[in-house]
């Protein structure tokens, strides 16, 4: 279901955006989503998201093309059981209105030129599978499982140290500091000091994709805290990405509130003593737009810190050139395909797949895809993840570098040109036979295909470099005192995955967070005991 436009609400005689708002959100992705829901949970606010594309949602929505539909950026989450703090969230901000379907027991296949290893959703038997593989090293395995779950348990200190104020926050800063000691080592690092085995390393970094930096730039905390996130296996939203906007707008338009597409946020505006006050934002499409104002006390930008503090801020804070020296964010090439039948008569099963040419996850970051061809893939199946699916679809991604799309980036969407469009017919041939390789038959399935690339990315987010992922987890962004739902602007915060960690799950708790700061006192605390019982 489409998100209401401003000019549906305008033409349905409902209320404009210009009337006044308790809070403005720039972005409609989860992070905005989450904060604005809790808030109007809370406290009843009203607020208003503000959101450039034409579809509500930022990387959870849902686009169709012939009659197929594919997710932008859900492709599977974990901690999805009742009782997990991710799962009672959602139920808790949406009502319980959202289900979830249980991925195969075998959720992700590594793939590599003589090895597959099939991970179970059951950490015993994940750590077993490993240790009948790599016997010589099965107590280092054993040690491994352990330390994921004391790296990823900073992250707490983390948040919370930037979350409180005064003398706690100052407390657990000293925590923090300790704990960062063994979390921010690279992820390389605790692989080669712990593992003999290339192979072992390779297959227990497999999951790279999923926070897009490869072991030499990871902090080993991101890794961790990916790595645990699926101990228990995967799951995937009924009725796709798209069911999570759907679940959560309820209860923001409950208390007033909407999601206004197709307004951009160009300005975070000041009042004379400085605070945050309203956006400026640019209204509609093409030759019909036109510049907005929207006040409201409470400015929350889901743009990513470098976009609001770089860009949105007529005079930026004095950090802005340490947070623009840190590593661009991580960018990827999707092929979308519409598929003639059900994938299932080649036996996949709703499965993901992490296809490797080789065992340096380093030097396959490196590759150069055009020159060097495919050097990885991601193949995950969105209509068998969800049993509403009319038709059968699948994504092949690769990450990709932004560089050789950045000449693309200020040409018109859907017109930049026969070379573009040269270079992704080109690009997808290659992943498609990259995948056909190891899976023979999977390319006759396909009836349609389409290309996106960084500079697609970076057209309707407006993320610097097309990057998905946010701030790189690098062990340096995690040591940026700065970076928290807190901003230097009274009035203004930050929300999303650049105030906690990234992903659907991370950029959840970062909305949490953010309005949990508004909030004041006890609120986290609260809303995590109120969500527990929901």
């Amino acid at each position: 279901m489409e998100s209401k436009s401003y000019q549906t609400a305008a033409a349905a005689g409902s209320r404009h955006p210009e009337e006044e708002y308790d809070c403005i959100l720039i972005g409609s992705g989860i992070g905005p989503l989450a904060a604005a829901a809790t808030l109007a949970k809370k406290r009843g606010w009203k607020c208003l998201l503000l959101e450039r594309h034409f579809r509500a949602g930022g990387f959870t929505h849902a686009f169709e093309r012939k009659g197929y539909s594919w997710d932008v950026g859900i492709h599977y989450l974990g901690g999805m059981k009742p009782g997990e703090s991710l799962y009672q969230l959602f139920q808790y901000l949406g009502d319980g209105s959202l289900s979830w379907q249980t991925m195969p027991h075998e959720f992700d296949i590594f793939e590599y030129p003589d090895l597959v290893l099939r991970v179970p959703a059951a950490e015993e038997e994940y750590r077993e599978r490993l240790q009948s593989l790599f016997p010589a090293e099965s107590r280092a395995i054993a040690r491994y499982f352990i330390d994921i779950k004391k790296a990823s348990a900073f992250l707490q200190y983390y948040v919370m140290s930037r979350l409180l104020p005064g003398p706690f926050g100052l407390a657990l800063r000293g925590v923090e500091a300790f704990k960062a000691r063994f979390a921010l080592q690279t992820t390389e690092a605790y692989l080669q000091s712990h593992f003999r085995d290339e192979k072992l390393r390779a297959l227990l970094a497999s999951q790279w994709g999923d926070y897009g930096l490869p072991p030499a730039q990871s902090a080993f905390a991101i890794h961790s805290i990916i790595a645990t996130h699926y101990l228990q296996g995967g799951w995937y939203p009924a009725g796709g990405g798209s069911s999570l906007l759907e679940s959560l707008r309820p209860t923001i338009e409950k208390t007033g509130g909407m999601v206004a597409v197709n307004h951009e946020a160009q300005e975070i505006l000041l009042d004379d003593r400085g605070r945050a006050c309203g956006v400026r934002a640019r209204a509609g499409q093409g030759r019909h737009a036109e510049v907005r104002e929207f006040r409201a006390p409470v400015i929350i930008s889901g743009a990513g810190a470098l976009s609001t503090y770089g860009k949105l801020l007529r005079q930026p804070p004095d950090f802005l050139p340490e947070l623009q020296a840190l590593p661009a964010g991580g960018s990827a090439l999707t092929l979308y395909l519409g598929l003639k039948e059900s994938p299932a008569g080649m036996g996949f099963q709703g499965e993901n797949y992490w296809m490797y040419a080789g065992f340096d996850h380093n030097r396959t970051a490196a590759a150069d895809i055009e020159k060097d061809g495919p050097q990885m893939a991601f193949l995950s199946f969105p209509s068998l993840k969800d049993h509403r699916a009319r038709k059968h679809t699948a994504e092949i991604i690769h990450i990709a570098s932004y560089e050789p799309f950045a000449r693309y980036v200020t040409l018109p969407w859907r017109n930049r040109g026969p070379e573009y469009e040269e270079k992704k017919a080109r690009l997808a041939e290659q992943m498609l036979a990259f995948v056909e390789k190891r899976h023979p038959g999977f390319a006759a399935l396909v009836d349609y295909q389409e290309l996106s690339t960084p500079a697609t990315v970076e057209h309707f987010t407006a993320f610097p470099r097309g990057s998905i992922y946010g701030l790189p987890a690098t062990p340096e962004r995690y040591r940026k005192r700065w970076l928290g739902p807190r901003t230097p602007i009274p009035g203004l915060y930050l929300t999303g995955a650049d105030v906690a960690s990234l992903g659907i799950g991370g950029a959840l708790f970062g909305g949490i967070f953010t309005a949990s700061v508004i909030l004041g006192g006890a609120a986290f605390p609260t809303i995590m005991k109120e969500a527990m019982t929901a």
